[in-house]
Parts: C-alpha cells; sequence; structure tokens
C-alpha cells in the first residue's frame, strides 16, 4: 500500500470549452484537489463502479472550481463547459486509490471490464471524516 493521507493534494489536469465574446476556446487548467475530495467523490458512484466513472466523477469534481479558475485566466468569459481531467490523471488516481487500499477489484465483472468497489478502510475514513465535520 501506498502511504497517502486524505489530506494530501492531487493535482489534476483538465481541458474545458470556454466561451468568450461569442468565440470558443480549448483551455487547459490544473487544480488541486485532496484526496478526500477525491476519494467522497468516487463514494458517490454507485458500486460497482468502472474507470470511466471514476473519470466521470473527476470531471464533476473539476468543474466545481472551472468557472472561477477560468474567469482568473479570461475575465470577460461568460461559460464554460466540457471539463475533462486529462487521461492519464485518471489512471493516476485510480492507482493510488487502489493502492492505498481505498478501493479494490468487484467481485462481478462484465465483457472483460474491470469494476471496483470502496474498501472497508475507504468507508471508514469516510465516516471518521464526515464525523469530524459534523
Amino acid at each position: 500500500m501506498t502511504a497517502v493521507s486524505v489530506e494530501d493534494t492531487v493535482t489534476l489536469r483538465y481541458s474545458a470549452h470556454v466561451y468568450e465574446k461569442g468565440n470558443l476556446t480549448d483551455v487547459n487548467m490544473r487544480v488541486p484537489v485532496t484526496w478526500l475530495r477525491v476519494l467522497q467523490a468516487v463514494a458517490d458512484i454507485p458500486s460497482p463502479f468502472s474507470q470511466y466513472s471514476i473519470g466521470r466523477s473527476l470531471n464533476a469534481l473539476v468543474t466545481q472550481s472551472a468557472e472561477s479558475d477560468v474567469k482568473r485566466l479570461m475575465p470577460k468569459a461568460h461559460a464554460v463547459s466540457r471539463c475533462q481531467v486529462v487521461t492519464a490523471d485518471v489512471n493516476i488516481v485510480q492507482q493510488t486509490l487502489r493502492q492505498a487500499g481505498w478501493i479494490e477489484p468487484a467481485s462481478q465483472s462484465q465483457n472483460r471490464r474491470e469494476f471496483w468497489q470502496l474498501t472497508a478502510l475507504a468507508k471508514q475514513l469516510l465516516l471518521t471524516k464526515s464525523d469530524l465535520n459534523a
């Protein structure tokens, strides 16, 4: 297992479509997020889940900060859409979640796709952290 704490951060690279003065621009951004936020996002996925589902949850996570991040870069932007985390970062997140002991293979596999589920350790971490924030 990798020694990763839920308080540690990971930087996610993503692209987004930005609309400014009627023009569409594709921008590349980075956002640091804690592993706790990543774990919370993954916990919201119905289990068992695929790598694609992990990617979608990360896309939703970066979308939360994308508009304010883009406004700093492009103050006249009026819309941000299609935020997508770089595939290599999705792979790193999945690998780190597994190495940290927070996800494990689910017993159900279909069409040669791997499915994942949260471990008891991850569920306990989330429960402990939500109790501290209550």
